[in-house]
């Protein structure tokens, strides 16, 4: 506490004694305390600022000196004050280091609440001790957790006795457990653990102890020890087989450890008991239905078990059977059903095979009882047949039924209505007229049983297969019947008439429509055969003509026609049997062909995509004129262009062809495939045209002289068409390899034009074309750059090639296009030189078959191949 200023209050005593005087240099000062008003504004002892009233800011003139206390402690704050002597709010004594609170003060006591509650400078001093961080919360400290303070508040107490503060289990005079951990803090590890188990030692490792050999401790004392369970108590712990788990059995020992041996112990296994069976009889034959499970014989029972009558002496295995209804020798026979009988005690019975009542007396047999297929009759003159007896009706059938030695018509008792009826057969054809007839026993000569003639004066059978021509379905043989025959007496004409049969009716489309894309077959089938598999057998029916056509495999272009004879499950029966034998391997089209009486197209009809899965074919055949104002489009619906690239891919698609979907990165053709190059820095190559009738061109380079660019597809298929292609697909365009430029994300390469479908037309009378058919190849796709830069050089795809138009009819006219021409190249894209192209797609085949008139070969792109061999 600081000392009082004893001079100054002196002072101020002496102040309050006496009248006002005046400050030096000033006017009469008021009482301290006022406003210190602008009197006095110079005077040198008048106050602070020289006040006229001697205020608080004038300096006054009061008597007493000190400092004000704000908080009435008795110890006043800041600087030194003049004032009225004994006013309110003032002390002679300062020190006072919070004015603010009265708590705070030169003779306040220290307290821990972080405030210099004594002004002396320090806060909390003199009341800090040391304290220890207790985090598991179980009372005591971890040593290596110490702070000094006055109040630590929760988590610290005040000793460090904890020898491991992460778990609240290990402390002074805890309990020690098994855990291999120092519990009690004395620094050892699980001596006498409250919780250490007992162990008792199994000498013959049966898995029982003996109680008498035991041990406490938290570890296993080694092997053989076991923890004690006086369940488990071993009664002979030198033999395995001795413990309360094992089986009591008869062996004269304790074997379960319950105190009882062999029949005495009700736990006794008495599967290694033996059965004893009770002989009631005392015929030393036991009753296997009464056993007795024992280690030692009981008595009144035997080991045998084969007695049947345990209450009769008289019957047992060792008794012979006789006939008494009785199983005597106990081998489930009784009688006559045992071999061993003795039938001298039966009777003599006579064999009734046909069961028709009537016994063969050559027959006989001795028996207990009638056997099964005996009686005592011995009158039957055939018993082979239950229709022959004493009984029987005398019919027309060559034996003597009734045994009365007449047979048939030499019988006065014939059953007329079993005479049969006898037609002439007059032309030797083994066939009869079912105009004439007799009825009688048996046939006359010159007549047969049957009236299947259709005409009795001629045998002509052309085919040579047994059947007339007047009722043969095949009269030619050349495995399609009559009906479905172009020629049915030539069997050197297999197929059905050019025009169709009608069946669909008219077709009239004046709207878009997609051909059925048909299926495919899924076994293979042999040249001859008369049957194949497919993958979808729902959209035929029994009368459909199917085309047969292998669009990719070892025999690829290979067709033929035949129709649909009966259906099974995926199996199509066909006729005619296949010319060609049909690889599994291959990817061969069933598609049905429509017949229609007239077909008028002012709509679209188009071919399913070929996709790489079967289809692009448009046929039908009609009896009438076929007339096209309309389209009908296979245009790109052929073999698929190869697959540009885009971003960082570097090896485009060969276009796809009859050969394969094609590889990627290479220059030359798929054989019909346009080529696509491997991807080369700063050249832009284009894909190679597909080819089909003709090649493809090659795609060509941004130097434009060939070096880099693919090759285009080479030529296939028969301009005749004795073989059907669908067009191949052009290359993709090839993109650059450096990765500043043509291997960016910003370019994509062209892809090849898709190659054309095939379109085949019949007709009995005429077709007329004023619309459009194409069988186009798709053109390749452009390069393209998705953003400004970076941007490098890259090629377009190659044209698709045209694909397949076959028009067949009397007459042909067409004013319209007709157009199996292939596909134009892609754009290339380059920052210098010249712009590559992708190759075009080479043009497809056409052919016009006609007997009368063609016109309009002008309208056909490419031009067709004809023939007048047309056949009706």
């Amino acid at each position: 506490m600081a000392a009082p200023r004893l001079p100054l209050l002196l002072l101020s005593f002496a102040a309050a004694c006496y009248p006002e005087v005046p400050f030096e240099g000033g006017k009469t000062g008021d009482v301290p305390g006022t406003d210190g008003g602008a009197d006095g504004a110079d005077g040198a002892d008048g106050g602070a600022d020289g006040g006229a009233d001697g205020g608080a800011d004038g300096g006054g003139t009061g008597d007493c000196v000190g400092f004000v206390d704000a908080d009435g402690d008795g110890f006043g704050g800041g600087d030194e004050v003049n004032y009225d002597c004994g006013s309110a709010g003032y002390t002679d004594v300062g020190g006072d280091c919070d004015d603010s609170n009265s708590d705070v003060n030169p003779d306040a006591s220290e307290r821990c609440n972080v405030v210099d509650d004594d002004c002396d400078g320090a806060i909390d001093e003199e009341i800090r001790t040391q304290w220890w961080a207790d985090a598991d919360g179980d009372g005591f400290g971890d040593a290596a957790a110490e702070i000094d303070d006055c109040d630590p508040g929760p988590g610290f107490v005040d000793n460090a006795e904890d020898c491991d503060d992460t778990r609240d289990a290990a402390f002074p005079g805890a309990d020690e457990r098994c855990n291999e951990l120092d519990d009690d803090c004395d620094t050892e590890v699980d001596e006498d653990a409250v919780d250490a188990p007992t162990w008792a030692f199994d000498a013959d490792r049966d898995g029982f102890s003996d109680a008498a050999v035991q041990a406490v401790t938290c570890a296993s004392p080694g092997d053989g020890w076991r923890p004690w369970d006086p369940s488990a108590a071993d009664c002979d712990d030198l033999d395995p087989a001795v413990n309360p788990d094992a089986l009591e059995v008869c062996d004269l020992i304790d074997n379960d450890c319950d105190g009882a041996i062999d029949d005495g112990d009700p736990d006794l296994d008495l599967t290694t008991a033996a059965t004893w069976y009770a002989d009631s009889d005392a015929d030393l034959y036991g009753d296997p239905s009464i056993t007795i499970l024992s280690c030692a014989q009981p008595r009144g029972a035997v080991a045998d078990n084969t007695d049947c009558n345990d209450g009769a002496t008289e019957v047992n295995p060792g008794e012979t059977e006789v006939c008494n209804g009785v199983d005597d020798d106990c081998d489930s026979l009784a009688d006559d059903a045992d071999p061993g009988v003795d039938t001298s005690t039966g009777a003599v019975f006579y064999a009734d095979a046909d069961g028709d009542g009537y016994g063969d007396a050559g027959a006989p047999r001795a028996a207990c009882a009638a056997p099964t297929g005996y009686i005592v009759d011995d009158t039957d003159c055939d018993d082979d047949s239950r229709f022959v007896s004493p009984a029987a009706q005398e019919v027309c059938n060559g034996y003597d039924d009734d045994c009365d030695e007449n047979v048939d018509t030499d019988d006065t008792s014939l059953d007329l209505s079993t005479r049969s009826t006898f037609y002439l057969d007059a032309d030797g054809d083994g066939l009869g007229d079912p105009a004439v007839s007799t009825e009688t026993c048996t046939a006359p000569s010159g007549y047969v049983s049957n009236a299947d003639d259709c005409d009795d004066a001629s045998a002509l059978d052309t085919d040579g297969d047994g059947e007339q021509d007047c009722e043969d379905d095949d009269i030619d043989g050349d495995g399609l019947r009559n009906g479905w025959d172009a020629a049915p007496l030539d069997d050197s004409v297999i197929r059905g008439p050019t025009g169709g049969l009608g069946t669909d009716g008219p077709l009239s489309l004046s709207t878009s429509s997609a051909v059925s894309a048909g299926t495919y077959l899924t076994a293979s089938a042999s040249a001859r055969a008369t049957s194949i598999t497919v993958g979808d057998p729902s959209g035929f029916s029994v009368g459909d003509e199917v085309l047969i056509l292998s669009q990719r495999g070892s025999v690829a272009g290979q067709y033929e026609l035949a129709f649909v004879a009966a259906i099974t499950g995926a199996v199509l029966t066909i006729e005619p049997p296949l010319l060609y034998a049909w690889p599994s391997t291959d990817l061969v089209l069933v598609q049905p062909i429509p017949h229609y009486t007239t077909a008028t197209i002012s709509g679209t009809l188009a071919a399913t995509d070929w996709a790489g899965a079967g289809g692009g074919v448009v046929i039908f055949r009609a009896t009438g004129a076929v007339t096209i104002s309309g389209e009908i489009s296979a245009e790109g619906a052929g073999y698929r262009g190869g697959a540009g690239v885009a971003g960082n891919s570097s090896n485009p698609f060969q276009g796809e062809s009859y050969q394969g979907t094609g590889s990627t990165g290479v220059r030359s053709g798929n054989l019909g495939g346009g080529g696509a190059r491997a991807a080369v820095n700063d050249i832009g190559a284009s894909g190679g045209g597909g080819a089909h009738g003709a090649n493809g061109s090659d795609g060509t380079d941004l130097y434009t002289v060939g070096s880099y660019g693919s090759y285009g597809g080479t030529a296939y298929g028969r301009s005749d068409l004795a073989t059907w292609f669908l067009g191949s697909g052009g290359g993709g365009g090839t993109p650059d390899s450096d990765n500043s430029d043509g291997r960016s994300t910003n370019n994509v390469t062209g892809s090849g034009g898709d190659g054309g479908g095939i379109i085949a037309l019949y007709s009995a009378t005429s077709i007329t074309i004023s619309g459009d058919l194409t069988a186009r190849g798709d053109d390749g796709d452009d390069a393209v750059w998705l953003t400004s830069s970076p941007r490098g050089e890259i090629g377009g795809g190659g044209g698709g090639a045209g694909g397949t138009i076959l028009l067949s009819a009397p007459s042909v006219a067409v004013v319209g296009d007709v157009d199996a021409t292939g596909g134009d190249g892609g754009q290339g894209r380059v920052e210098f030189g010249t712009t590559p192209y992708g190759g075009d797609g080479g043009t497809g085949r056409a052919r016009v078959i006609y007997s009368t008139s063609f016109t309009g070969s002008s309208a056909f792109d490419p031009a067709p191949s004809t023939s007048t061999a047309w056949v009706p």
